[in-house]
């Protein structure tokens, strides 16, 4: 007889691994009043999982404070913002171009009003019908949104500790793995990256700051061959261990590839209704290399929650330094 912990046994055969995945993040919430507690809690009372069904669930999370250094991706630690004037770099950029990369075509010109001109605005004149305002408006709550909001409240690293958690939760004692077992360790690493939306996939990159069409051909490829890249990448950000499960789905994946045809069933969980009316409606500007948020007034790396997939097809710290010479 093969005796088994009961709590794990309730947790993996009870719960979906991405149910179990905004679990362990609840738990780790010690501020029961913070607006990621209680997306949380809604969010998994629509699936009528109450807080009294897991209370008994220990927090896996080691508790450390967050501090402003652990909010953003590894990806991004290097950035560097460069000493460009505020005005000069507002006389470029509402000067520049936007490229629509679905398209590729040149479909709008950026035309943010001066400070002092938002000053004199009239509130009572703004149409709350505008099309202009669709960034103020309030969203029912996705799974994508509660993990952008995880990543605000807890930090990246603890975001990405709870998937790899999950993933060993789930899968590291596997005797054998499937096909399934591939699709939902993708879908955990990939939650809040990739978006299925009106019959497309979107997935956002690090490296260019914003939002990209990919096809199933790619997004194939991204399981094949990148899905074991990210999952040890990940394991060595976070300092933890998925024991032998790295090589086990790489044997595993050599000898059972992905196709185009076999992507059908992500769908649902990747999709968003609501994504290309987010798309651009944030107050950032996205280059190259960077985006210019028009709130902090200055570069930063680009976010998921940017929901930028226009850019100006310009590098912020190279070419627009040259343009700014031939303004001057």
């Amino acid at each position: 007889m093969i005796l088994v912990d009961s709590e794990e046994l309730d947790i993996t055969n009870n719960y979906h691994p991405i149910v179990y995945f905004l679990i362990i993040l609840l738990n780790h919430n010690k501020n029961k009043d913070s607006k990621c507690f209680g997306m949380l809690k809604k969010y998994l009372e629509n699936y009528d999982i109450k807080l009294s069904d897991i209370e008994n669930i220990d927090d896996p999370l080691e508790y450390k404070e967050i501090n402003s250094t652990d909010i953003e991706s590894s990806e991004t630690e290097d950035f560097e913002y460069g000493n460009i004037e505020i005005d000069d770099l507002n006389d470029v950029i509402n000067n520049l171009n936007i490229k629509d990369e679905i398209t590729n075509s040149k479909v709008l010109k950026t035309d943010y009003p001066k400070n002092e001109d938002r000053k004199n605005e009239d509130p009572k004149n703004e149409d709350p019908k505008n099309e202009d305002q669709d960034q103020k408006i309030k969203y029912k709550y996705d799974i994508i949104d509660i993990i952008y909001q995880c990543m605000d409240d807890y930090g990246l690293s603890i975001v990405d500790k709870a998937r790899l958690i999950t993933i060993k939760k789930y899968y590291n004692n596997k005797a054998s793995l499937t096909y399934q077992t591939v699709y939902n360790i993708f879908i955990i690493l990939y939650l809040g990256y990739l978006v299925f939306s009106d019959n497309e996939w979107y997935k956002f990159s690090y490296g260019r700051h914003g939002w990209e069409i990919i096809s199933s051909y790619d997004l194939a490829k991204e399981i094949n061959i990148g899905l074991i890249s990210k999952l040890t990448k990940l394991c060595n950000h976070c300092n933890y261990s998925l024991e032998k499960l790295p090589k086990k789905l790489f044997n595993y994946m050599r000898h059972h590839a992905v196709t185009y045809k076999n992507l059908d069933h992500l769908e649902t969980f990747f999709f968003l209704g609501n994504f290309i009316s987010r798309m651009d409606k944030s107050q950032v500007l996205r280059f190259e290399d960077c985006v210019y948020d028009f709130n902090i007034k200055k570069p930063r790396p680009g976010l998921p929650r940017d929901f930028c997939l226009k850019s100006t097809n310009y590098n912020y710290f190279t070419k627009n330094k040259e343009k700014m010479e031939e303004i001057k």
